[in-house]
């Protein structure tokens, strides 16, 4: 197979040194892939498809893990908020009708007027 030169070797790499080669691995991890660097060689396809893949698994794969532990945590602390505002508002009752309870002193079953049973609320006769 004859290169772009027309000879049998193959040309310059594009990756020219360390750093250049780890920007490269960075770029397409992070699948922003500028297009200024490119493999040719079938060695260099595999070794870009793993990179590419190897981003997936190691990137995307744990947000959606913690995005979903998330989701849970905050409906938790959602229904625990709810749950305390509502024992506040039952409690806020109760001291309601404990503090009404307290100003008559009319006994359980009492006639409205609050007069004893068997009594008249009605001013004694002479």
């Amino acid at each position: 197979a004859q290169d772009a030169n027309g000879d049998e070797c193959v040309d310059k790499s594009q990756f020219e040194s360390i750093v250049a080669t780890a920007w490269w691995c960075v770029v397409t991890m992070t699948t922003v892939g500028y297009g200024d660097v490119l493999v040719h060689t079938t060695l260099g396809k595999v070794v870009a498809t793993a990179t590419m893949l190897s981003g997936i698994l190691i990137l995307a794969l744990p947000i959606t893990v913690i995005g979903s532990n998330f989701n849970l945590e905050y409906e938790r602390t959602v229904q625990e908020e709810n749950l305390r505002r509502e024992m506040e508002m039952q409690h806020e009752e109760d001291e309601a009708a404990a503090a009404a309870a307290a100003l008559d002193p009319a006994p359980p079953g009492a006639p409205p007027d609050h007069a004893p049973p068997g009594t008249s609320a009605a001013a004694p006769q002479a």
